[in-house]
């Protein structure tokens, strides 16, 4: 794809997005004498499934199920609900903060030094195959982890923090798998190291070589998941690994009967994945259902959902339309989506029976990583031409992060300030200046252009770019139109230099399954790729060891290394001082915003989707997970057994004089689970809004002489219905009427809107009668109700 090609893609997409609101559909079915019975015979939304199984669309893949293993963000709310680590969050709120003592049964004792964390852990816990959980396990899975120590999981972060920890790392280099000395080194780390002791059944000891603020935090991370010894073990892929001293695994092993099976602790186990979907069942002996401690005690419709099954989908509209269909319960929709869920004024769910839930800030960051070294051609590996700092300075200034942000994302973003989110310790966003401006990115060019060395690395690529995504991304997809968008800005300004280079500049853009899309990082065949951080854990540690220290993730993946930057994160890092801490964190993030490995392009704030019949605190926002965390077992249908329809009065039908005020129809339903309304007038739908069991008043002043037929639907959360119709006639000074259905109606309501949001886009237009979404009424909601707690 040319940079131009580019261009106008962006172009296009967006413009679709605002014609398919605003344009009449081409074909179309008149409704005006569409009877009430009509109406009701159309097709409603159903229900995705039984009351106790969930269904949710996701995109992307499962590379790996293995919490030892992964570094996937879309695959930790899966361990979420299936494995438990020591501490975690409150599951009634969106605190980041892991200070729920789950497997351990109280928070660490530190000693003064801050170098041993005493952890006693609880009792009678048993895994899914019945081997119990002590502290001889939990020292089992770390080392474990540490033996796959796979590149891509935070054990690369955890390992160097434990005493002699440094020198597995240094075995490791930054290689995968590790290289064969790794395997002596971690066993004579075994043999000979105290760094985590097993001081009796249920107490260990993590021995730190130096002090670490996040240490807590990171023991809540899911690398440090606990799976069942017993059952890895069983499942080893070789007979010489499967003994607990061998801990069912080889060397640097990363695909192991552990990637796409389970046995934690938790409240749920796989039960089915063949890569493009998975199915958990409920386990029936989970250990916190009887649980009585405030911190720990489930609801009363925990363990409500036995089953619950995750699909792949990559196509963003097809989810979409599932969603408002009622075929699935829940699925991830991007922010470039969220104009046609939710009213840009308000923030609230246009969809009947859709929520959206859009709180605050995620921690989630994207940013474009630039690859310094050399790129992989069919030519071989060439240089890049971002290890010119010009070039990638140059990149900074000529993206239009406000305009992306507020079309792409329409506003559910805001732009990043640097590897630090807004929001956590240490976050200094004015070391990062770099905003839109094409005059300073074509300076920044020019400057490239006078180093010979950048002009033949990109002659040797024929002045070929290559940039990559995930399929299934739309977001990622639009942040590469807009790179190949800035690109053509900085070479297409008439001051802009183009002496020395033997062919135009131009810009393919690749879209990639998930697994193939990180091969192509790996094997440094994308010049530049968009990159996504969901940490872990919330502490600076987990935002900058990956973009800024030596054995980082993604510096790794971006070749870029900086001696002076990594002794700054160390410092950062060991400090406890948090005063000393925030000047090594200036210091770092003034460095990182001169050397320009990356384009910090947003921060997320919350937008997820789901069916009005989810109900309960596993909804609750978890700004650390993908889909915000959902957790299962918190999550029910409650009115999925309701069969008896809402009742709904039937005012008389009436005359007013034209001209006249204070005219209204007055209904009052009632249901104990109200959940939205619909109001049509000769036929054709007027309006749709929330309803929260209170009575309906339609305001009948302004109109003009002729009969109108007046009907209201309403619906509760099992989408049970009742109907009523009023004829309103309205008589003229002389006494006639005409018959024009013409109308002016202002509808005001007489309660305080609330409830949980509507149905959807298509049971509208089948109501209606029309053959595409684009007449659609955009409908305007007052006040939106969270999920009940």
């Amino acid at each position: 794809m040319s940079i131009f090609q580019s261009k106008s893609r962006v172009t296009i997409y967006l413009g679709f997005m605002i014609v398919l609101l605003i344009v009449p559909p081409i074909i179309s079915y008149t409704t005006s004498n569409l009877s009430t019975e009509t109406l009701l015979r159309t097709s409603e939304p159903q229900n995705s499934s039984a009351a106790d199984v969930l269904v949710w669309e996701d995109i992307g893949g499962f590379y790996t199920l293995d919490p030892h293993v992964s570094g996937d963000s879309r695959c930790w709310w899966i361990f979420y609900n299936i494995y438990e680590t020591l501490y975690t969050y409150p599951f009634n709120e969106s605190s980041t903060l892991p200070d729920v003592p789950l497997l351990a049964f109280e928070l660490p004792i530190v000693s003064n030094d801050s170098l041993n964390y005493t952890i006693t852990l609880r009792q009678g816990i048993e895994f899914q195959d019945g081997t119990p959980f002590n502290a001889s396990c939990v020292k089992w899975n770390i080392e474990r982890a540490i033996k796959i120590f796979s590149v891509e999981s935070t054990i690369r972060r955890f390992t160097p923090l434990l005493v002699g920890g440094q020198e597995l790392v240094n075995a490791a280099s930054n290689t995968y798998p590790p290289p064969p000395e790794f395997a002596t080194v971690f066993d004579n780390w075994i043999a000979t190291s105290d760094a985590i002791e097993v001081l009796d059944t249920y107490t260990i000891r993590f021995v730190l070589a130096q002090p670490f603020a996040g240490f807590l935090a990171m023991l809540s991370a899911p690398f440090a998941s606990m799976m069942s010894p017993t059952y890895a073990i069983l499942h080893a892929s070789d007979p010489a690994w499967a003994t607990w001293d061998a801990y069912g695994v080889d060397y640097g092993e990363d695909i192991t009967w552990m990637s796409d099976h389970s046995c934690g602790t938790g409240p749920y186990t796989l039960n089915v994945v063949d890569w493009e979907s998975l199915t958990m069942q409920k386990w029936a002996d989970y250990w916190r259902s009887d649980e009585v401690e405030s911190s720990l005690a489930p609801p009363s419709y925990a363990g409500s959902i036995n089953e619950v099954i995750i699909n792949i989908n990559n196509d963003v509209n097809s989810r979409k339309m599932n969603l408002e269909d009622g075929l699935i319960d829940g699925c991830y929709t991007p922010p470039t989506y969220a104009d046609t869920f939710v009213d840009q004024e308000t923030g609230l769910s246009m969809i009947p029976g859709v929520y959206v839930s859009n709180e605050g800030y995620a921690s989630y960051q994207t940013y474009f990583g630039f690859n310094m070294a050399g790129i992989m051609t069919g030519f071989g590996q060439l240089v890049s031409p971002f290890d010119d700092i010009h070039f990638r300075k140059a990149v900074s200034w000529a993206f239009d992060y406000e305009t992306f942000i507020d079309l792409a994302m329409n506003g559910q973003a805001v732009q990043s300030r640097g590897p630090l989110p807004i929001g956590s310790f240490g976050h200094n966003g004015s070391a990062f200046g770099y905003d839109y401006n094409i005059t300073a990115a074509v300076i920044e060019w020019n400057l490239a252009m006078q180093n010979s060395s950048f002009i033949d690395a990109l002659n040797t690529m024929n002045c070929q770019i290559y940039v990559g995504y995930n399929l299934g991304n739309t977001i990622r997809e639009l942040l590469c139109d807009t790179f190949a968008e800035a690109l053509d800005q900085i070479y297409t300004s008439p001051s802009a230099i183009h002496t020395g280079l033997a062919f135009p500049l131009t810009v393919d853009i690749e879209g990639l399954e998930w697994a193939n899309y990180l091969q192509w990082i790996r094997d440094d065949r994308l010049a530049i790729m968009p990159m996504g951080w969901a940490p872990e854990f919330d502490d600076p540690d987990n935002y900058l060891n990956p973009v800024a220290f030596e054995n980082g993730t993604y510096t790794s993946w971006v070749n870029y290394s900086n001696p002076e930057i990594s002794a700054l994160y160390l410092h950062q890092r060991n400090e406890t001082n948090l005063v000393q801490r925030k000047i090594y964190l200036d210091q770092l993030q003034s460095e990182i915003a001169e050397e320009c490995p990356y384009v910090w392009l947003y921060q997320s704030t919350e937008f997820r989707t789901w069916r009005t019949w989810l109900q309960g605190i596993g909804l609750s926002y978890k700004p650390l997970y993908a889909n915000g965390g959902l957790y299962f077992y918190h999550i029910h249908k409650p009115v999925l057994s309701d069969f008896d329809a809402p009742t709904l009065d039937s005012p008389p039908d009436f005359e007013i004089e034209y001209g006249s005020t204070g005219h209204c129809i007055v209904w009052n339903p009632a249901d104990a689970y109200p959940d939205s309304y619909r109001l049509f007038v000769d036929g054709k739908l007027e309006e749709s809004g929330f309803w929260n069991g209170s009575s309906i008043s339609v305001d009948l002043d302004g109109l003009t002489p002729g009969v109108y037929e007046y009907t209201l639907i309403v619906f509760d959360l099992a989408l049970n219905q009742a109907y009523d119709s009023v004829l309103v006639t309205v008589i003229d000074s002389s006494g006639t009427t005409t018959t024009t259905s013409t109308t002016t109606t202002t509808i005001t309501h007489s309660y305080t809107v609330g409830g949980l949001p509507l149905s959807d886009f298509m049971t509208l237009s089948l109501l209606l009668g029309l053959g595409s979404l684009g007449a659609i009424a955009v409908l305007v909601v007052l006040t939106k109700l969270k999920p009940s707690q």
